[in-house]
């Protein structure tokens, strides 16, 4: 009996603190879930092409 005159009379802020605890690990699921993208180039180094460079040298 007495545990429904405490519901009653308290039954907003008992609704709030069950809001809150699901708010929480919802929060605390929806994080843990997250991946994290790294996004990596596909050219790590320029290939450096000397046939296509035109040279000329004098020699004295």
């Amino acid at each position: 009996m007495k545990l429904k005159e405490i519901l009653k009379k308290y039954w907003i802020i008992l609704l709030i603190i069950v809001i809150i605890i699901a708010g929480l690990c919802t929060f605390f699921i929806i994080n843990n879930n997250k991946k994290e993208n790294k996004i990596e180039p596909i050219v790590k180094e320029l290939p450096l092409r000397i046939d296509k460079i035109p040279l000329t040298f004098n020699i004295v």
